[in-house]
């Protein structure tokens, strides 16, 4: 069966299915019948032990892909969320307890949203104005009162220009840069501890607000934990709590040097707190906390007088995965529109010609291809769909598509240019782009894609100090890659603009899309690694915002190659590894696994100006996890944050959104 066909008739089935079960105006996308609660006030009978009462944090970004905590009670492991309608993603819902569950936040629009809850007999509540999604977000939304945290501001709806002035607080905040009018980047200035409002003042004298929209803190970070307080001068105080519900872990062992003789150790309270304090603290510690039903963490070279450290279990607790009676577990986007070229000014119809003008290279036709933007810079996106010139095009309308995609924030895009007939080859000559596209799971939505713009730009990219290739022990190519990021609406990163070379300098990135018209806001962005075809060892450089071009590479990090152990056991239980003078990473994780079985033991941060570490030996202790026998395996990865200092660092910065650069290698030892 033709793909037109294929995709028309499962457009026609699911649309069916959507407008037969959402009869009732309900807009979660259907209604099993049921009663439902509305605002949390039972009518119909609802059971009213089932409600809503909390979203916690109840506000975040467009974008979505925040952890939440939602509270209230009757949930269940087969309870759903949905925000306006709008599915939180199932495999990323944990649920804790019956007047408890964590979701991650669905992309949505600036304003509020209803939170409802499903249960899987179709009955649900809802909380209305339950979350918002704010006029302007900062990442991250917290940091240190004494200032210096480097943020991106941005605006879903394009409000930033020159000449503004923003302030945090009642704190003008003059260390930015306005990169487009959906971005800007900053640096926080100090302030006194607590949240505060993100005001943009116009040069008209208006303003505009979002209301709790950054918080100061003068401990560890509350929503991420970490290192905070001030440099350490006569005590510690260490809490510890679970990594999934941010619960206290009573009873921890907590040990503050390499030693287990040391005086400083001790248990957690029920509140998952320790301090300990003597006069001659001072400095740079190591820090370690063991449970036996959880994975070992430590803290390496830190000089903070607060540490808030997360203890990851063993046996995670399970998510949602159970399905809602009647409705398919996955449920795609559907968006049904055309395709039109432009045929002369502000005139567009079925003429390819303008836009992918004549001669055809022998042995191609014209092709245009279709796509979903992502929300991840690290993966091409395929086509989902695709047109020739012999297919059906409706004068006055254009050549009609409907595409399945994955819901949430994105932009469509077509590209229009010459295919080989074997398929092999593409040669893009136009493009156009449908942006601000929010989409839930079910819904469908009309966009026409109109074909403008020509693709003439070239992209000049130089690859500075770079590892050195080893075809033996790798890593053996370069891969480069050139990305748009359109902010709320997700990346581009095309097949055609990966660029693969085993030697440095210059590489050219041609048929580029140029930031004008819809893409005004957009910036590129700039992906390079030496890899080795997806194993160890490897080193990666990521440029979220270029704003010079050409775009000059030079902050990769050197590998950080296992010098001991390298097979057998450490020597007097050091581990140590080759250090990176070039760019100095902020902090180096080493992560501890059984081998090959791949069960977690033992996660190290340490300090980024350091190459080696004592593992404290902590099997006379009762209550914690011994050494594993038989094999293991040590990966040892650099991670460099922009402007972060290893004594603020928090669990946030896990995040690959916020790393420029990173580098890791590892290798086999046994105790």
């Amino acid at each position: 069966m033709h793909r037109f066909t294929i995709i028309s008739a499962l457009f026609l089935v699911l649309s069916a299915f959507f407008v037969a079960c959402d009869d009732s105006g309900d807009n979660t996308g259907w209604n099993s019948g049921n009663n439902t609660s509305t605002n949390n006030q039972p009518d119909g009978g609802v059971d009213s032990s089932f409600r809503v009462t909390l979203v916690d944090p109840d506000h975040g970004p467009v974008t979505g892909g925040g952890q939440v905590t939602i509270r209230g009670f009757g949930f269940d492991e087969y309870t759903r969320i949905f925000f306006d309608g709008i599915w939180a993603d199932p495999s990323q819902t944990i649920y804790i307890a019956p007047n408890r569950m964590m979701v991650t936040v669905p992309a949505g629009v600036v304003g509020p949203a209803q939170v409802t809850a499903q249960r899987n007999d179709g009955t649900q509540t809802h909380l209305i104005d339950g979350y918002t999604y704010d006029q302007f977000s900062l990442d991250p939304a917290s940091g240190s009162m004494s200032g210096g945290t480097f943020v991106r501001i941005s605006s879903p709806l394009l409000e930033f220009s020159e000449g503004d002035r923003i302030y945090l607080g009642d704190t003008e905040v003059t260390d930015f840069t306005l990169v487009s009018p959906g971005l800007i980047v900053a640096t926080t200035p100090p302030h006194a501890p607590g949240e505060v409002t993100f005001t943009l003042e116009k040069t008209d004298g208006t303003a505009l607000t979002t209301l709790r929209a950054f918080e100061f803190y003068d401990t560890t970070d509350p929503a991420y934990g970490g290192l905070g307080g001030t440099p350490i001068d006569g005590s510690v105080t260490v809490t510890v709590l679970d990594s999934y519900g941010r619960t206290p872990v009573e009873g921890a062992y907590v040990l503050l040097g390499a030693d287990a003789n040391s005086p400083f150790q001790g248990h957690t309270d029920p509140n998952g707190q320790v301090t300990f304090s003597s006069a001659d603290l001072r400095g740079r510690q190591m820090l370690t906390v063991a449970d036996d039903e959880y994975e070992i963490v430590s803290i390496v070279g830190f000089d903070s007088s607060e540490v808030t450290l997360f203890l990851t279990p063993l046996v995670p607790p399970s998510s949602s995965t159970g399905g809602i009676p009647g409705v398919p577990d996955n449920v795609y986007a559907q968006v049904a529109g055309s395709v039109v070229f432009e045929d002369a000014e502000f005139i567009y119809t079925c003429n390819w010609k303008v836009q992918v003008p004549d001669p055809v290279p022998t042995g191609y036709e014209r092709v245009t291809k279709i796509y979903q933007s992502l929300s991840y810079y690290d993966t091409f996106a395929p086509e989902v769909y695709t047109l020739t010139e012999s297919s059906s095009c409706i004068e006055g309308f254009g050549y009609p598509f409907h595409l399945t995609l994955w819901p949430g924030a994105f932009a469509i895009y077509a590209l229009a240019g010459y295919q080989s007939l074997d398929g092999k080859t593409f040669i893009p000559e136009a493009f156009g782009v449908v942006r601000h596209l929010v989409i839930g799971p079910g819904e469908v939505r009309e966009a026409r894609i109109k074909i403008h713009d020509r693709m003439e730009r070239s992209v000049a990219v130089n690859l500075v100090n770079p590892p050195p290739l080893d075809p033996v022990e790798g890593p053996v190519e370069y891969k480069t890659k050139l990305i748009l990021n359109l902010g709320a609406d997700g990346y581009i990163l095309r097949a055609d603009s990966i660029v693969t070379s085993t030697a440095t300098g210059v590489l050219i990135f041609e048929n580029q899309m140029d930031l004008t018209g819809e893409l005004s806001d957009a910036t590129y962005a700039l992906y390079s690694e030496a890899h080795n075809m997806g194993a160890y060892p490897f080193s990666q450089v990521y440029l979220n915002e270029v704003e010079a071009i050409p775009i000059t590479v030079d902050r990769f990090v050197e590998i950080p190659t296992p010098i001991s152990p390298v097979g057998g056991p450490p020597e007097n239980n050091r581990f140590s590894f080759t250090p990176s003078p070039l760019v100095v990473p902020t902090f180096v994780k080493v992560k501890i696994n059984t081998f090959p079985g791949g069960d977690s033991y033992w996660t190290l941060y340490l300090h980024g100006e350091l190459s080696s570490f004592i593992l404290p030996d902590l099997d006379s202790i009762d209550g914690v996890p011994h050494r594993p026998a038989g094999g293991l395996y040590w990966h040892v990865q650099s991670i460099s944050v922009p402007h972060l200092e290893f004594d603020n660092f928090t669990y946030r910065y896990l995040s690959k959104t916020y790393w420029d650069a990173n580098a890791a290698d590892g290798a086999p030892f046994s105790f």
